[in-house]
């Protein structure tokens, strides 16, 4: 018998009993497989986890408090462009077909960091080459500050080192915005992740049919093409999906912990 039959045929003799060690062994055996040993480590250790937990508890209910208020509240994150977000394959109509050289898709790497609204809005947007400072952050705030008509606001952010500086939170102080850091290792309570998962998987298209990788406004162009082309109905649902998450987080809902792929 098959790897295959034989699985199944022992499932039809004792349904519902997981197979223990010497049992895949014994299978492996029969069918000549050989045997790997995997050492899977977690992605967070246990304090990791409690430092997370601790510091949700004290994040999201203060979120959930500011996000009623008359205040707008934006959500900020950056993420980065660069040559490797390629794909290895591409549908195409029948008879039609497509010629391009992975070892040419070279240019240089686009940093972008932007802001969304409550309502899945993309309210500004910054972009830079390599990646983005301190004070090319500061710059950011000083054009959120403009778009909101010079109105305090409050700003959804990760904890990342550039958001932390002295510089950014003496901006931030001049401009009435009112940072609140994300815990850690919880970036899917960000709304904006998503919007970069579905801009990237558009960038990562069109970078098969774009021509000219060695001109900046073209590849600027793609990039902002790509980001505004999400609908906003799409990112307006994942910010109520994340809202959603927030009071399980706060109830103190089990750890899942995740392994790496």
């Amino acid at each position: 018998l098959s790897l295959q039959s034989r699985m199944l045929h022992f499932k039809d003799m004792w349904p519902g009993v997981v197979m223990s060690t010497s049992t895949l062994r014994s299978i492996y055996k029969w069918n000549s497989i050989k045997q790997r040993k995997f050492k899977v480590k977690p992605k967070m250790t246990m304090r990791q986890l409690e430092s997370r937990r601790n510091r949700l508890l004290e994040v999201l209910p203060k979120v959930m408090a500011l996000k009623d208020s008359k205040v707008p509240f934006y959500f900020v994150d950056e993420t980065m462009y660069t040559a490797n977000d390629k794909v290895d394959h591409v549908w195409l109509p029948p008879g039609e077909s497509i010629c391009f050289r992975p070892d040419i898709m070279r240019f240089k790497a686009i940093a972008v960091v932007a802001a969304i609204d409550m309502k899945g809005k993309i309210v500004s947007m910054m972009m830079k080459h390599k990646f983005i400072d301190q004070f090319d952050f500061a710059e950011f705030l000083d054009m959120l500050y403009m778009k909101a008509k010079k109105r305090p606001v409050n700003i959804f952010l990760d904890n990342l080192a550039v958001h932390r500086t002295i510089h950014v939170r003496e901006t931030a102080e001049m401009n009435k915005q009112t940072l609140v850091f994300n815990g850690p290792y919880t970036s899917e309570l960000n709304p904006i992740e998503h919007l970069w998962q579905m801009a990237k998987f558009r960038f990562r298209r069109n970078l098969i049919t774009e021509k000219n990788y060695l001109n900046d406004n073209k590849m600027f162009s793609l990039v902002r093409k790509c980001i505004r082309s999400v609908p906003k109905k799409l990112v307006k649902k994942y910010v109520e999906i994340c809202f959603r998450k927030m009071p399980g987080y706060m109830q103190g809902l089990p750890e899942r912990i995740q392994y790496p792929d």
